[in-house]
């Protein structure tokens, strides 16, 4: 539940309000200024909970859950939204993904990935694409 920061300009770590939910194996990603902690594992069972540090108003809140626990899921932001990829539910691997849209705080199942993972990294980067002929 503790929660440190890091200064590289200082080089030093400094305590952070806790979150509300002991995790391990969560996805962690970057939104709009805030920092969201994705589902992972509590003691014992897969988390479909999700909470979100507003750096503004430096605390944690609740946000909605996801629609299936997840542990070791990959998470990444892009287009002002949140993925979260696969993972593990207790009993199977993921190829699920779901969507997170912070408008109205709502999760959507998209297009699943063609094989179940956990533990993924996941990164969006930006990309000029040409096609030659």
């Amino acid at each position: 539940m503790t929660v440190e920061r890091f200064d590289p300009h200082y080089n030093k770590w400094t305590s952070q309000p806790p979150m509300s939910k002991r995790r391990a194996g969560i996805g962690l990603a970057e939104l709009n200024g805030c920092l969201y902690a994705v589902g992972g594992f509590d003691d014992a069972s897969p988390l479909d909970s999700v909470e979100r540090y507003d750096t503004r108003m430096d605390r944690w809140e609740p946000i909605q859950s996801m629609s299936t626990a997840r542990g070791g899921v990959g998470v990444a932001a892009l287009g002002g939204c949140l993925f979260a990829v696969g993972g593990h539910n207790g009993k199977n691997y993921l190829n699920t993904v779901e969507c997170y849209f912070p408008s109205n705080d709502t999760w959507v199942e998209i297009s699943p990935m063609r094989t179940s993972r956990a533990g993924a990294g996941v990164v969006t980067c930006p990309a000029i694409i040409s096609l030659l002929k």
